[in-house]
């Protein structure tokens, strides 16, 4: 008697749809989950880049009489405090000098380079090592072409450019900051509204004097009014020395009494 072979049946197309089905709804499930984590890290990785920063600032003021090079560039008068965040300057001369963050470099402070920028930044003129932005900071770099770092500190100094001095005069101490409370001394770019949003959204990373780490809302920015200027005015403009009070405003003592960065010390 000849048995029954057992012939093995495949899936059935209703059977194939349904699986692709269910994988395309786990897809869709999973996804959102994994860019938000993506999106938790680099902010864990963009904080823990600026608390660097700030550990090299206090390095520093250690080895020079407590002095912060805290400062803004480039501009006329007191110099532009939107351009708070140069390493070198570097024009198409070849005469390039450090500013104030190059003096961290200097000092020895960036030995771990990357640190000076965030992970969630797109604009090559603000990544670490691109050709709009090459690393190391020196007589290498092609003329013309100046390194930043990716973020900004508080523009308590301007820095004369062309550059008379290697440093400039009035250099704030370590001792002097925070003083009527914890000030933020690095955050995230907010020389323009755009820089927020390509990078963070609707949050900004920053670290104050106290080496405590937070971040702050961009719409508690774009609610700030002073001297009738807002921060959404700068995002067509250039770089412009009206706007320096909104973004940093203080009294003859040197403490602060209105603007922006106030707005990120949580006042």
């Amino acid at each position: 008697m000849i048995g029954h072979r057992h012939i093995p049946r495949g899936f059935t197309l209703i059977e194939l749809l349904v699986v692709v089905a269910i994988i395309a709804v786990l897809i869709g499930t999973l996804l959102p989950a994994l860019s938000s984590a993506r999106k938790s890290g680099r902010n864990i990785v963009c904080l823990n880049n600026q608390r660097q920063l700030y550990l090299a600032l206090g390095l520093y003021a250690g080895d020079y009489d407590g002095l912060v090079p805290l400062g803004h560039s480039l501009g006329p008068g007191e110099g532009w405090k939107q351009y708070n965040y140069l390493l070198r300057t570097n024009p198409s001369s070849g005469q390039g000098r450090m500013r104030w963050m190059g003096l961290l470099y200097n000092h020895g402070a960036c030995r771990t380079p990357e640190a000076c920028y965030c992970p969630s930044e797109t604009n090559d003129l603000l990544r670490f090592d691109t050709a709009d932005n090459p690393w190391p900071p020196d007589e290498t770099a092609p003329p013309g072409k100046s390194t930043r770092i990716g973020f900004g500190v508080r523009p308590l100094v301007g820095w004369p450019f062309p550059a008379d001095r290697a440093i400039p005069d009035g250099m704030p101490r370590i001792s002097e900051l925070g003083r009527n409370g914890p000030e933020a001394l690095v955050a995230d770019l907010i020389h323009k509204p755009q820089r927020v949003e390509e990078r963070h959204g609707d949050r900004i990373n920053l670290i104050r004097s106290d080496g405590a780490g937070d971040s702050a809302r961009a719409e508690a920015l774009q609610s700030y009014e002073g001297d009738g200027k807002r921060w959404e005015d700068t995002r067509a403009s250039s770089f412009d020395t009206a706007f320096n009070d909104l973004f940093l405003r203080v009294d003859r003592r040197g403490r602060a009494t209105g603007g922006l960065w106030t707005v990120l010390d949580g006042r």
